[in-house]
């Protein structure tokens, strides 16, 4: 575990997840995770971690498979940019998103008794922290930012306000998943039992402790060279931190 600034708890903590050496981006990216590839001005890492600590967020995790060192260099260099008064720090894991968290929670020696941001590193869109954390206030323990996409896999249906199951592949229009949310005690406490992170969100859905806050703008992801090309031409990635 690398710190690479001082330590401030008076926000919330952000994990961002990171990994993902897609095949499809081999040639264009070689072996850079999709997190750290240049989409015009900044990386999704650099704009995750630049809106977080806009918001107020003061500690901030990043978790990537392998250590590398141009990823650590890139989260140095972004660290250095921040006031120091927000703490950064660099982890390795190689394994599902559970499992970054689980040695999250370890390596930190997080008990959570309130939300933690948990945010994938390989898509982005414009969401206020703090209302996630507020969405996820009793009776609630965690909550899903959720956004208007073209590909049905990740599905919500959500009733007032609530997330009450997941879907793939429905017929009609859709909400998905957008990669970012706030886990409450109850999501620890299945991780700690072992379940996958899809697992966890289906299960919290299930006993309706899950809430959906919609994203202010167009999710970008990088999963195709089509998905670079537009990211490229983004006006929301343009005007963002």
């Amino acid at each position: 575990m690398t710190a690479l600034v001082r330590r401030d708890a008076a926000a919330p903590p952000m994990v961002l997840l990171c990994g993902g050496q897609n095949s499809r981006l081999q040639a264009l990216s070689g072996t850079i995770y999709k997190p750290f590839l240049p989409l015009q001005n900044a990386t999704l890492v650099a704009r995750h971690i630049t809106r977080a600590v806009l918001a107020g967020v003061r500690d901030v995790t990043v978790v990537v498979d392998h250590m590398d060192p141009l990823v650590a260099a890139h989260v140095e260099g972004i660290a250095a940019d921040l006031c120091d008064t927000v703490c950064v720090r660099l982890l390795y894991c190689t394994g599902e998103p559970a499992d970054k968290l689980r040695l999250y929670r370890k390596s930190t020696g997080l008990v959570p008794s309130s939300p933690v941001l948990a945010v994938l590193g390989d898509s982005y869109a414009w969401y206020d922290p703090f209302a996630l954390v507020k969405a996820a206030s009793p009776p609630f323990d965690s909550a899903l930012a959720v956004a208007s996409y073209r590909i049905p896999f990740g599905v919500v249906t959500v009733t007032d306000g609530v997330i009450v199951r997941f879907q793939e592949k429905p017929d009609s229009g859709h909400l998905i998943n957008a990669g970012q949310m706030a886990l409450g005690p109850a999501a620890f406490a299945s991780l700690d039992e072992g379940q996958d992170l899809a697992s966890v969100l289906v299960g919290l859905a299930d006993r309706r402790l899950l809430t959906a806050v919609t994203v202010g703008s167009a999710l970008t992801t990088v999963d195709t060279l089509s998905d670079i090309a537009s990211a490229a031409a983004s006006p929301h990635l343009k005007a963002s931190p």
